[in-house]
């Protein structure tokens, strides 16, 4: 049913993911109307109600299989980035988890952006289009790759909650960064995790590069 890349790319974000967890800080735990359901496999209440088109329940919540998690990120975040038809595997795997992470695509979309030195991608809405998946693949990899953790990085530093959460979502990026990067060069992966783990101790949010492509 699924790609061989889709595949590789959840097993990767399960290994990043623990099992329940209904942490009242954090506001992925919650459903629309206020109750705190939970987290199951890197699937937030938010995402699950979207999914489902209801409020899911906590029993749901916990019930979560591989299987089901599998479905609602296919359905919710890999359909709509149009993940099998991006260059790279390094690529495909930060704008997923950043989709995940954050809901939409602005995030990375910034990123990318930030990479490109010619045409940039413009769309509003949430889905890539087919202008915006030439526009990445003919960008340098690795500097999209790159390019998009640091404003995840950015992304979270703003949020209410970066001192409670603050801590494992850099982790994460550091890790996610340094593995994304081996994807494309073993070399540029290592040099990044260990710039991005500087810039990050000395708290400077500005960031160097040491590309291969």
């Amino acid at each position: 049913m699924y790609s061989p890349r889709f595949e590789f790319i959840t097993s990767k974000t399960f290994s990043f993911e623990g099992l329940f967890q209904a942490n009242p800080k954090d506001r992925s735990n919650y459903t629309r109307s206020g109750r705190l359901v939970g987290t199951m496999r890197g699937i937030s209440t938010i995402a699950y109600e979207q999914y489902l088109g209801r409020e899911p329940s906590l029993t749901e919540i916990k019930s979560i299989t591989i299987e089901i998690a599998k479905a609602v990120y296919y359905k919710l975040f890999w359909l709509p980035m149009k993940g099998d038809y991006i260059k790279t595997d390094g690529v495909a795997w930060v704008i997923f988890d950043s989709f995940i992470a954050t809901g939409n695509l602005m995030t990375a979309r910034k990123g990318i952006n930030k990479a490109l030195t010619g045409n940039k991608i413009t769309e509003a809405s949430a889905p890539f289009n087919d202008y915006t998946l030439k526009t990445i693949n003919a960008g340098v990899q690795a500097l999209i790759v790159a390019s998009v953790i640091a404003e995840n990085v950015a992304q979270r530093k703003s949020l209410s909650t970066y001192s409670e959460f603050g801590a494992g979502w850099i982790a994460r990026l550091i890790k996610l960064e340094g593995e994304a990067l081996k994807l494309i060069t073993p070399e540029a992966g290592i040099k990044t995790v260990s710039a991005i783990a500087m810039i990050l101790i000395s708290g400077w949010l500005v960031k160097k590069y040491w590309i291969q492509d």
